[in-house]
């Protein structure tokens, strides 16, 4: 078979008939550079990438000034995974012909899987002089702007590609990647849905789309694209995962675990199935359930690509802890500084700061949350933006917020500078802040879902501390500071387990924002049922099998009266139908019991606080959010005085309204509590109708106060009049309402 034959075969995809002449030629001829470039070629479209460079640099030693045969060889090292040979291969190329752009592209692209994405920016958009159309130098460089997180150059390049070829795939899919990674919901869809218009069959195309439709709330339209992605491929395990997701997020328990479980089928070490089964079970207030998950999870960490995601379940494991009674404080405080330690090794560099502070300067104060948007963090934060003196402050936001809303915007309001730090990675959020000169940068998420704790690791604020949002240690021991007050963390004796200097104000340590126009009040209803009911409207993963068993014995005591729980997951009939059976093998009938799933809107949501008598607060993780909103609905709320700040929120939220009677040491005086105030419905009704004046009057609702609360610590840190070695206490009488 001649050259030419043998070329022909190779071009139809005959492969094996192809080697097999090649191979005759070959040893007819050893130093036919033609030959052996062919048969590199060859092997190297068979993936048998040694062979291939093997063939291919005898080529190039045979003839060295052929451009081609450099070029193949670059391909043939990058696909054996040695990318540096690829680099040099693909430099000599440009030295035999600087036009050469297919070689600026491969040397980008190169670089860029490395991560050395400067390198990558400087030689793509070189290329880009020599032929500013290039498809695949734009298609490169949007990718090393993408990864590098710069969205604007990034954006550019996608656009112009677009602009020249409006169908090119991978341009539509990284363009729409890149805008559902920036919260860009609306606009991601746009895109993804001219990519599988031009190709239906493009599983990550359906995948991206049906995460920006879940995301931006249209669930129905995200069922249709990960249910498409199951018909194309049904080992599709990232699409059952995310129809669980869609599935849990309506209260259907049941369906979520069915379709976790097919996603865990198909790949047993699927760690983000794990871990969202995990909370699943916490859902369900199934703890040991929830914590043999999360903790398999973690053992799958090591499987992961990412080292992002192995230190974000990290996280939802630590979230988790909260939930246990049967975990110590010193454990607890160990597994957090033990993820702290990870994550701070995991970076070569922390920011340094030098400059000391100038008096005449307003003081520079950055948040950062997931949460500036209608969730339960948003009634404690949004009164401090609000009363912020912004003579004295400047307040930055930045903002992780995965769908913004119309508390998006009133946040926005309130502050100075709103930046959107959602998708940007660590490094560059962190010098982003760094380069804003903050004096003070506050934490408001914790170990809670969506957090940013990663960019407090690399310390870009000279302060830095913990506030809201969660109830622990952040386990960093770049985080100087947590705020919390004289009745949560009541002496020194509770430093021990926090890696945080612990500011201690008068109680509360919060602040609630009761909602406008919030319903009115209702009559006791156990005046007009002729029983008192007893409720919790708290997360039901709180409602442990320690609280089960005292609400049961409480309901005993009491054998007329009734219990109402109301929790998103109870819209399962199954877990729902579990949740009582777990009360009744404790003797309580199912007669007694009205359990309900969440209610949409704020309004109606409080409105069933006009079925309650007298709420009950969940140990160990009290209420916060709910126990202020029952008391702002008239319902007072009984609680026992935990032993970790956790347990110790409702004792605080009490106290600050003078309802100290309410307040039980231990569950002995929780149920005679309960059962003295079930026998006087007249103190009940009076209570009830006063408790929301009474709430308004109190330092809880008192925003100036607080906030001012709140500055006087930032100006005194800020100044070092505090020092890391001194635990730090706020006195009233330093405070005036302004």
């Amino acid at each position: 078979m001649t050259i030419q034959e043998a070329y022909k075969a190779h071009q139809a995809g005959q492969y094996d008939l192809a080697e097999k002449a090649y191979t005759a030629l070959i040893n007819k001829n050893p130093m036919h550079a033609d030959i052996l470039h062919l048969l590199g070629t060859l092997k190297k479209q068979k993936k048998e990438f040694p062979q291939a460079i093997q063939f291919i640099k005898q080529a190039t030693l045979i003839a060295p000034d052929s451009a081609i045969y450099h070029y193949n060889l670059g391909l043939a090292y990058h696909g054996n995974n040695n990318y540096q040979k690829a680099i040099k291969a693909w430099e000599q190329v440009l030295q035999l012909d600087p036009n050469y752009a297919d070689a600026y592209a491969n040397i980008g692209y190169t670089y860029t899987r490395l991560k050395e994405y400067p390198k990558a920016q400087q030689i793509l958009s070189q290329g880009l002089t020599i032929n500013p159309n290039h498809r695949l130098i734009l298609l490169n460089l949007a990718g090393a702007w993408h990864l590098d997180d710069n969205f604007q150059n990034a954006t550019q390049c996608y656009k112009k590609l677009l602009s020249l070829e409006p169908d090119h795939h991978d341009a539509l899919l990284g363009y729409g990647r890149l805008l559902y990674k920036t919260g860009q919901l609306y606009q991601a869809i746009d895109c993804l849905l001219h990519l599988i218009n031009i190709q239906p069959d493009c599983i990550e195309g359906w995948y991206q789309l049906g995460c920006a439709y879940q995301d931006s709330g249209s669930d129905s339209d995200a069922t249709i694209c990960f249910n498409q992605i199951v018909s194309l491929d049904p080992n599709g395990v990232k699409a059952y995962y995310n129809l669980g997701k869609i599935k849990a997020a309506k209260g259907m328990l049941s369906s979520a675990r069915q379709l976790y479980k097919a996603a865990l089928d198909i790949n047993p070490n699927f760690a983000q199935a794990m871990v969202v089964l995990g909370l699943l079970y916490l859902d369900m207030a199934d703890l040991n359930n929830a914590q043999k998950m999360i903790q398999n999870a973690m053992k799958s960490t090591d499987k992961l690509s990412s080292h992002d995601d192995s230190l974000q379940i990290g996280s939802i494991h630590l979230y988790s802890l909260n939930f246990s009674s049967f975990i110590s404080r010193p454990q607890v405080l160990e597994l957090h500084q033990k993820w702290g330690n990870n994550i701070i090794s995991h970076w070569d560099y922390q920011f340094c700061h030098d400059s000391p502070r100038k008096a005449q300067q307003k003081l520079r104060i950055g948040y950062v949350s997931p949460d500036f948007r209608v969730h339960s963090v948003a009634y404690f934060i949004l009164p401090i933006l609000k009363h912020h003196d912004s003579h004295q402050f400047q307040i930055y936001l930045y903002a992780n917020v995965v769908r913004t809303d119309h508390i998006t915007e009133l946040c926005r309001s309130y502050c100075h500078v709103y930046r959107n730090i959602l998708g940007i990675g660590t490094q560059t959020a962190a010098r982003l802040i760094y380069e804003d000169q903050l004096d003070i940068l506050v934490d408001l998420a914790g170990h809670t879902h969506h957090n940013r704790l990663d960019i407090f690791a690399m310390k870009p604020s000279p302060i830095q501390l913990s506030y809201i949002g969660y109830p622990n240690t952040t386990g960093l021991n770049t985080m100087d500071y947590r705020i919390t007050d004289t009745i949560t963390d009541p002496d020194k004796n509770e430093d021990r387990f926090y890696t945080e200097k612990l500011i201690r104000i008068p109680p509360p340590f919060i602040c609630y924002s009761p909602p406008e126009n919030s319903p009115k009040i209702s009559d006791l209803p156990m005046i007009t049922n002729g029983y008192i009911t007893f409720g919790s409207f708290n997360y039901l993963g709180k409602i442990n099998e320690c609280v089960i068993e005292l609400w049961a014995a409480l309901l005993k005591q009491i054998p007329d009266a009734r219990l109402f729980l109301k929790s998103r997951p109870l819209h399962d009939p199954e877990v729902c139908r579990q949740f009582k059976d777990r009360f009744q093998s404790k003797g309580i009938s199912e007669n007694r019991l009205n359990f309900r799933g969440s209610v949409a809107g704020l309004n109606n949501h409080l409105n069933q606080y006009n079925d309650m008598d007298i709420a009950l607060d969940p140990f160990p993780y009290n209420g916060t959010t709910t126990t202020c909103e029952a008391l702002w609905m008239g319902v007072p709320v009984l609680t026992i005085t935990g032993d970790s700040h956790a347990g110790r929120v409702g004792t605080t939220l009490l106290t600050s309204l003078g309802l100290t009677d309410w307040i039980s040491q231990n569950k002995t005086q929780f149920i005679q509590k309960a059962g003295l105030f079930a026998k006087h419905p007249q103190l009940l009704s009076a209570l009830r109708h006063c408790l929301r004046m009474q709430m308004e009057k109190s330092d809880l609702c008192n925003a100036a106060l607080h906030t001012q609360k709140l500055e006087t610590i930032y100006t005194k840190i800020a100044y070092k009049s505090f020092t890391p070695k001194n635990n730090i206490f706020i006195k009233d009488d330093k405070m005036q309402n302004r």
